[in-house]
């Protein structure tokens, strides 16, 4: 028997890994358009590949398919952290977020490697699937050859970290053999605001902040967490938990607003500035952040105001601050992209796929793994499971 993969990626080199551990008389080969598998893999949990989670559940994932429920029960935190473990990788645990000892993501990235060469998997480099036919065997086209399988693994991913358009990607291919595809849109990426000139001040500011998104002046949601300034964009966990809804709200031409809340610890925050006031009766409005906000967003602050750094605060100016370090709005433009997106909302849609096996629903022998299917959850090494838990279900279904 022959199987073919269509991209090396985690959810690839995981099922390609099983299939051979499952049945190693099968012929697996991996076409990664890359010129190494696992590239994307490099560039997780900021170098340090955050790969699992201690706290594996179907309510960290924006699908609401039930069925995603049983896969990840099949390949839980356990039997993840277990297959790891078979293949060099101890874990650490960080407040629930699980690392290599290493904390090298090239260390998930070798190890997967030297696995796939023990067990004789096959892998073609720089190979870029373009067209799939199917007939009683399955060909995989690329530009300037042809390869057939018994069976196909679709694990090539969406379009995160890519500098290619939809257009590009194998989802027309697959919309052509009439699978639907949930548009591909960025998700767990910076956001543009359209006043950039705003971050000027604040650029490499990170604070501890409470973030509301509004959608058409309703509040949509809220997330807490380390917020991050950059030239042009605002990033940080913040950000990214909440960019797939900004970025599906700004597709469908929505007005998208987030409010920041800079001192989200304090409660009563106009009592607690009377009190300091108080205290600091004759400082400037320079020294009467200090130690309370970074000086560089304080200043910032103090600016779009329109107050004198060197004047010395007066009560009825309190008011002022306490409503701009509340609530402090910046109207978004559009997300930073694919290129700096994590991972993609949208892709093949599961009604699409039998979730007991990964098979098409139409197609025999062709099956679905990872980031190609309308699946994507928050940060937190969810998405990185899903791939794993999802490449190692189609794994066992193409065994048998």
């Amino acid at each position: 028997m022959r199987v073919g993969i269509i991209g090396g990626g985690a959810a690839g080199m995981m099922a390609a890994v099983n299939i051979k551990l499952l049945n190693n008389n099968i012929d697996v080969t991996i076409h990664e358009k890359n010129q190494r598998p696992g590239k994307k893999i490099l560039a997780t949990g900021n170098g340090r590949c955050n790969y699992t989670n201690s706290d594996i559940d179907v309510k960290y994932y924006h699908s609401k398919d039930e069925n995603l429920k049983k896969i990840l029960q099949d390949f839980d935190f356990e039997k993840c952290i277990e297959f790891f473990k078979s293949i060099g990788i101890e874990p650490i645990n960080k407040n629930s977020y699980i690392y290599p000892m290493s904390e090298q993501a090239s260390s998930i990235l070798n190890a997967l490697e030297l696995k796939i060469r023990e067990l004789s998997v096959k892998v073609i480099s720089e190979s870029n699937i373009v067209d799939i036919e199917y007939s009683k065997c399955i060909k995989l086209k690329s530009k300037d050859r042809s390869y057939t399988y018994d069976s196909v693994l679709i694990s090539c991913g969406g379009l995160a970290g890519l500098e290619l358009n939809y257009n590009d990607s194998l989802y027309p291919v697959l919309k052509k053999q009439t699978y639907k595809i949930v548009k591909p849109l960025s998700a767990l990426c910076p956001v543009v605001p359209f006043e950039i000139k705003r971050l000027k001040k604040t650029e490499g500011v990170r604070v501890k902040s409470k973030v509301a998104l509004y959608i058409n002046d309703s509040l949509y949601s809220t997330e807490f967490g380390e917020l991050q300034f950059s030239k042009n964009y605002l990033s940080g966990i913040v950000i990214f938990q909440l960019s797939r809804h900004i970025s599906r709200a700004l597709d469908e031409g929505q007005k998208v607003e987030l409010g920041i809340d800079f001192l989200p610890s304090v409660h009563d925050k106009l009592d607690f500035f009377t009190k300091r006031h108080k205290i600091l009766k004759n400082y400037t409005w320079k020294d009467f952040g200090n130690g309370l906000i970074n000086n560089k967003l304080w200043e910032e602050l103090l600016s779009e105001l329109k107050l004198d750094m060197n004047a010395l605060v007066k009560v009825q100016e309190i008011k002022k601050i306490v409503s701009k370090v509340s609530d402090c709005k910046y109207l978004i433009k559009e997300s930073a992209g694919f290129l700096r997106a994590q991972v993609s909302t949208g892709g093949v849609a599961l009604s699409d796929v039998n979730l007991k096996t990964m098979e098409s629903s139409f197609q025999k022998n062709i099956y679905f793994a990872g980031e190609v299917l309308d699946v994507d959850g928050i940060c937190g090494g969810y998405n990185l499971h899903w791939a794993w838990a999802s490449g190692y279900l189609a794994a066992k279904s193409i065994s048998g």
